[in-house]
């Protein structure tokens, strides 16, 4: 199995800004990513769901069947299908543990995955009471699964997007789970991370701006814009969530890695920044674990949190409502 052929601007020529902080810079295929999209799993998927029924479709949720065959059914208008492309490539080219997927398609507005459901304990009710021996045996297994994801070779080198080549989906940064990109190299990526913002050789903003920002925040917000104005990284494959959720352990052995949602090919740096991200104040036991099986990027690191400092969550959707991005 072959990630898909995409159709790409050329990567490393220049290419023309986003008009939008996030906007497409590069093609986007209209691959839906269904597999095994018959009556039968269609009936199943529908059956699973119908007992959480609402007036309206969820925009995410997930269901265990633990019972008769154990399943997991992923259903939900934000659902991204391709996951379910992701989870079969894995499975297929790479001894990374991952759940085997059933099907996948969409009735309407709303999008199926049925998968496989793994037996075992989430690291995250795990990690409190494993003992050091045991948290670094299961670091140094999700070290292999980290090195077999960049190992996989990129179909367009130096765009950044998703699986197939479609935009990017990251629950963390949007209001309404809009989705951004994709991108044609690392440079247009950086122009949404500075969220549009681009002081002059004097290092100052437009009029509104300068009225705006606080002396300490305006030489922050020079300092991201500098960090993000760097090139040059690799662009590897990139699971985007490196959470303890998302790895289900049995014992000492990391049984399977899950949630695919937001996968895609990132800036190298990219697992480390938002893996220390969510663990800064939510999972403080997972925080000094995690330079056991990622490369530290400090720098970047500290790029994302002035980010998050100064224009919150919504990040360029700023640009839809803000006077103080130059233009």
């Amino acid at each position: 199995m072959k990630l898909p052929n995409l159709n790409f601007k050329r990567p490393g020529k220049s290419s023309q800004p986003p008009t939008v902080a996030g906007s497409p810079t590069s093609a986007t295929p209209s691959d839906r990513h269904t597999f095994n999209d018959t009556k039968c799993n269609r009936k199943c998927a529908l059956a699973l769901a119908w007992p959480f029924k609402g007036s309206r479709p969820p925009q995410r949720d997930v269901i265990m069947c633990r019972h008769l065959s154990p399943v997991v059914l992923k259903y939900g208008t934000d659902i991204q299908l391709s996951e379910a492309t992701t989870l079969r490539y894995l499975a297929k080219n790479t001894s990374i543990p991952v759940p085997k997927v059933y099907a996948a398609f969409q009735i309407g507005v709303v999008r199926y995955i049925l998968m496989e459901f793994v037996n075992g304990k989430p690291l995250q009710l795990a990690l409190p009471t494993a003992p050091p021996d045991v948290r670094d045996k299961w670091a140094a297994q999700i070290k292999s699964f980290f090195t077999e994801l960049r190992a996989i070779p990129h179909p367009r080198p130096g765009a950044i997007c998703s699986v197939d080549g479609g935009p990017l989906f990251d629950r963390r940064f949007e209001v309404g789970l809009q989705s951004f990109g994709p991108f044609a190299n690392e440079k247009d990526f950086n122009e949404y991370l500075q969220c549009g913002v681009h002081p002059d050789q004097r290092g100052r903003f437009n009029d509104y701006a300068e009225s705006y920002f606080e002396a300490d925040a305006k030489a922050e917000i020079q300092e991201m814009e500098g960090i993000f104005k760097e090139v040059g990284h690799k662009t590897c494959f990139t699971h985007a969530d490196a959470n303890t959720g998302n790895f289900i352990v049995k014992g000492n052995k990391v049984v399977a890695m899950i949630d695919f949602e937001m996968a895609g090919f990132y800036p190298e740096y990219w697992d480390y920044v938002t893996a220390m991200m969510a663990a800064e104040d939510q999972e403080p036991l997972w925080k000094p674990e995690i330079g056991k099986f990622l490369q530290e990027y400090p720098k970047e690191l500290k790029g994302m949190k002035l980010r998050l400092t100064h224009f919150g969550i919504i990040g360029y959707r700023s640009m839809y409502y803000s006077p103080w991005f130059n233009d």
